[in-house]
């Protein structure tokens, strides 16, 4: 068995749902502006909102970073050439993975190089 590491990446973070949590945020601390670092943070918040405003709401910002390892998970899916999907027990993050032999995986980058 090779050292191969299944890690996920956590769920995708869209432009909407971006801004929404970024005016939640801005909402929540509306009334505590003059507690020592929030007012700091509000103007970072900001400055972001005016980027995003300038943004498609369903464009791809990246992934939230969760790093549950699915390891354990994914091998013991059978090696069928069929797509199965996951689901990530930390953050709820589903995928796809089609399951290969790691040491053909491992084999296939060794000729590669």
């Amino acid at each position: 068995m090779t050292d191969i590491k299944y890690t996920c990446k956590g769920p995708r973070i869209f432009v909407a749902d971006r801004r929404k949590e970024l005016v939640r945020k801005l909402k929540d601390t509306e009334v505590s502006r003059e507690i020592h670092g929030v007012k700091v943070k509000r103007v970072e918040w900001l400055s972001e909102l005016e980027d995003l405003d300038t943004r498609i709401p369903d464009e791809d910002l990246g992934r939230k970073g969760c790093g549950f390892d699915l390891t354990s998970q994914i091998r013991s899916l059978p090696v069928t050439g069929e797509s199965y999907e996951y689901l990530c027990p930390k953050c709820g993050n589903t995928g796809t993975v089609t399951p290969v032999y790691e040491d053909d995986l491992v084999n296939a980058k060794e000729g590669e190089a």
